[in-house]
């Protein structure tokens, strides 16, 4: 045992090859922008101020209450994640989560500019914020909660792992500071709903990435992935073919 970890710390490479090796430097990217993302959804002005939420959406439903239903709704989400992330793959789940978050922050925003910015009745629809967040909690809950570090462990070899995790886990709660710190901001400047419909552009940015540039690593060895992100053909062999040339 002791023999393995001295050969994994003689194994370890330089800072700097992070920067210098292709496929470490896309790879540190694509999860910085994964981790960026994630935080750029609104989960925690969500998760910190959901009380808040409810109570100036004036919810049918008393805060309390739909802040415990949102809570158990995350709880059993975030259950379903791993029976499903192998069959359907990384990017799969994060389309869908981010498709998710899109319709529900854009509804939320929708919500608070009729009863904010129009001063219209919405007690007809007085269900929609308590709709819209256990929608946006069981999306991300399956997706953008979880598989950003997910793909952040796949992407990168043993010997820069530690590292590169080191500088996403660094931008991931700079990006949390940063949304967390000037909603607040944002709503007292120009309106409730102008936060959530920011996080709704964030959102829809994130899909693009995922669509056009993230690649799948799903079934893949760290050598395939870091191949690909090299742009070279990979170096595994592959079996299974009729053997003819």
């Amino acid at each position: 045992m002791q023999a393995a970890i001295e050969e994994a710390f003689r194994e370890e490479v330089n800072f700097t090859d992070l920067f210098t090796v292709k496929a470490n430097l896309k790879a540190l990217i694509y999860t910085c922008l994964l981790a960026s993302f994630q935080q750029l959804s609104g989960i925690n002005v969500v998760l910190f101020y959901m009380g808040d939420i409810f109570i100036s959406a004036k919810s049918s439903l008393k805060s309390e209450v739909a802040t415990i239903i949102v809570a158990i709704v995350q709880t059993c989400a975030s259950a379903v994640t791993p029976l499903i992330v192998d069959r359907l793959g990384r990017k799969i789940l994060l389309i869908f989560s981010g498709v998710g978050e899109i319709l529900t922050m854009g509804a939320l925003g929708l919500y608070m500019y009729l009863q904010d910015g129009q001063h219209s009745d919405v007690s007809s629809i007085s269900f929609l914020p308590v709709l819209s967040l256990v929608i946006f909690i069981s999306t991300y809950s399956v997706g953008w909660g979880p598989l950003p570090w997910t793909v952040m462990g796949e992407m990168f070899s043993s010997t820069v792992k530690s590292k590169a995790s080191g500088i996403t886990v660094c931008i991931c709660w700079l990006m949390s500071f940063m949304t967390t710190k000037f909603s607040s901001n944002l709503t007292k400047s120009f309106g409730t709903w102008v936060p959530y419909w920011l996080f709704g552009v964030f959102c829809l940015i994130s899909v693009l990435f995922t669509i056009f540039v993230l690649p799948e690593t799903k079934g893949k060895s760290v050598q395939e992935i870091q191949d690909e992100l090299n742009g070279v053909k990979s170096s595994i062999p592959e079996f299974g073919g009729s053997g003819k040339k």
